[in-house]
Parts: structure tokens; sequence; C-alpha cells
């Protein structure tokens, strides 16, 4: 991790991620280093799981805790239909996060604010950006009509924003297809290009493997658990096979041994997270955006697991897998064997990353501040 500059600018920027696992908080890590060189102050703002990775990152930056949308995956049945029975307390917990926001501000005079999909944590007194990959929604086949009411709610919180980052290539090809490239927003629009807590660290080298199977799990429960009961019991009957798997819990620090060469941590930081991936033969995650682009980052694959009827998962994991850059298996259907057999002769992500980009377009928001 980056130090902190000995000399701070008269800039104080707030960072305030959506806590939907631990997805959004770490891809905002390059901003937030790049946001310390620069020798600003930093005020990061979240809640639950996401909130405790960047305190464990960062314990130096001050913090303010917001409401929390309470999100959890039911074992069956519709999550689309599960989150627009919550819509109500979401919109309310987004009132509740402009409120704490507007106080924020005042009392530690932020002069930008920079929000991933947080809804509610915007000024109109103050330069704002918002970072998302899904400009446009997805959902079931069923539902598809509803996509176009849903971009409409969608713009309706993100038109708030002056500008919005989009951590994705411009044009094809590129990472997310029809959510980021579908629809157009009247906001100011920058593509990134794939961002990722690994673009600072890695140095472009491969080290000699260390593991046959590494699994990273992410993701809200109780289909986090149950994906690793899945896999822990495949996983256990392949004989010779060294497995490390890392539950992306970000509350605990326990290692345990399953058997004989297969480990598991409750949490990974940054650094040992990207050397494991790296001395991985294989890699096993969810279908998430911000997995995608540290593997994207690091040039590398996977068999990729969506969670059950989170459509922007299973969209990605299908539309990355349609391109031969991961293998993508139904969490129903899981076989971990077949999984790794297809990954044998998957090419994997071969686009470039220019971090010039992510670090222009920092500067001119900083030149706003």
């Amino acid at each position: 991790m980056l130090n902190i500059a000995t000399e701070m600018s008269q800039k104080t920027v707030m960072v305030a991620a959506l806590n939907w696992g631990i997805g959004h908080a770490t891809r905002d890590m390059p901003i937030i280093n790049r946001l310390i060189k620069k020798g600003c102050r930093v005020i990061l703002a979240s809640d639950g799981a996401a909130l405790n990775v960047w305190r464990r990152e960062y314990p130096e930056l001050e913090t303010v805790e917001l409401p929390s949308w309470n999100i959890k995956y039911q074992k069956w049945g519709s999550f689309t239909l599960k989150m627009a029975s919550r819509a109500p307390y979401i919109i309310k917990a987004i009132r509740e996060e402009r409120k704490i926001i507007a106080e924020a501000i005042k009392k530690y005079q932020i002069d930008g604010l920079i929000s991933d999909n947080r809804f509610g944590a915007y000024s109109p007194d103050i330069p704002t950006v918002f970072i998302t990959h899904q400009i446009s929604l997805r959902l079931t086949p069923l539902l598809r009509w509803a996509e176009g009411i849903l971009f409409y709610y969608n713009n309706y919180f993100i038109k708030n924003f002056d500008t919005v980052w989009v951590p994705d290539y411009d044009g094809s090809p590129n990472l997310t297809g029809e959510l980021s490239h579908r629809h157009k927003l009247k906001n100011e629009v920058r593509f990134l290009g794939p961002i990722s807590r690994f673009m600072d660290l890695w140095d472009g080298k491969f080290p000699a493997p260390e593991y046959d199977v590494s699994v990273v799990l992410s993701g809200v429960e109780p289909q986090r658990t149950m994906l690793e009961e899945k896999l822990t019991e495949q996983l256990k009957a392949l004989p010779n096979t060294k497995v490390i798997l890392v539950q992306g819990r970000s509350d605990k620090n326990e290692t345990t041994e399953i058997r004989p060469g297969f480990t598991v941590k409750s949490y990974m930081a940054s650094e040992e997270l990207m050397e494991t991936f790296l001395k991985s033969k294989y890699i096993i995650c969810r279908s998430g955006y911000s997995t995608i682009l540290d593997l994207a980052v690091m040039k590398q694959t996977a068999l990729m697991i969506p969670t059950p009827g989170q459509t922007e998962q299973v969209y990605l994991a299908e539309w990355l897998g349609k391109q031969g850059l991961v293998v993508c298996q139904d969490q129903r259907k899981l076989d971990v064997q077949a999984g790794i057999e297809k990954l044998k002769t998957t090419k994997g992500f071969s686009l470039t990353s220019d971090s010039s980009v992510l670090n222009n377009a920092i500067d001119d928001f900083l030149g706003k501040c």
C-alpha cells in the first residue's frame, strides 16, 4: 500500500462505495492510492464488509459509516423480485445516506466526492463523480421488457453527478458488453479501461506455480457460503491437487486445513491475494466485475460461477465466455474437474490497460475541486 504523503494538500476528497460484497471497495483502491500520492486528505465512506476491507487496507484514514441496504440473496427464487420488494427500504437508505453525506461534507470540509454506485453520495455544492459499469441493467428473459424502465430510474439517480467514470474500454472489444455500451447518458462519461487493486502492485512477471487451484469467494450471503460448500466437497475429492481457498470474509482472520494440501483462509490483503492468483495454475471465482477487472489487468483466466439470480454476473460470465476469455458454469450444475479441463484451452484476457487514463481523470477531477 502506498504511504500517505507527509504534506497534505488543502484538498479533501471523500470516496464512497456500495457494500455489495467487497468488490466495489477493492476496485476503488487504485483511485484511493493515487489521491493519497497526490497529497489529498482522503475520507472513506461505506458500510459492512466493504468498510471493513478499507479499514484493514487503510487503517490511517478517517472513515464514515453509511446506511446499509441490507441486501441478502435468497437460497432459491427470483433475486430481481426480491430487489423490487426491497425498493422502499433502499430508497429510505439513500435518503439517510444523503443526510450523512451532507453532514460529513461540512464536518470534514470536503472539496470533492467520488461515489462507486452509492446513489446518495453526492452534493450539488462540490464536484462529484459516479463510478459504474452498469449504465444499463440486465434482467432475466421474462423481464427483459422492463430494462428500459430500469435504465430510466438508474439514470434518475446518476444524473445528480457531474461525471461518470466507467472502468471498461470505450468501443469494442470491451469487458461489459451491453451493460456499459447499450445506452448513453447525458452526463460527461469517461471510460477508464480496467482498474484493479493489482494494477499498482503487479510487476508483469508470472512466478512458478505453487497451487494447482485457487478459489476466491466473494459476494452476499447465503450464496457465498453455498458455493464454498459445493466447491469444498468437489475439490476435496480431487487427488494430488494443491488448493488454496479464500473465503472473502473481511470480518475474520483465520487459516484452517481441510486436508493435506487444501488450505482455507478467511481473507487476504491485496498483495497476498495477487501473489496467490499469480502462483495458481487455475482460478475459480464468481463473475463479479471487480474480480473480472483483477483478472483482466493480470491477463489471466478463470472458471467463473455466477451468483444464482444475479443477472449482471450471469450476463458477464456468458459474455466473456463467448469470447473465449473465461469458462462459465452454472452453480447448480457445478463440475470443477470439467471446468479445469476447459481452462487448459482457454486463452484468457489479453487487452492492455493504460494507467495514464485513470491518472488523467483524477487530475481533471482535482482541478475542479
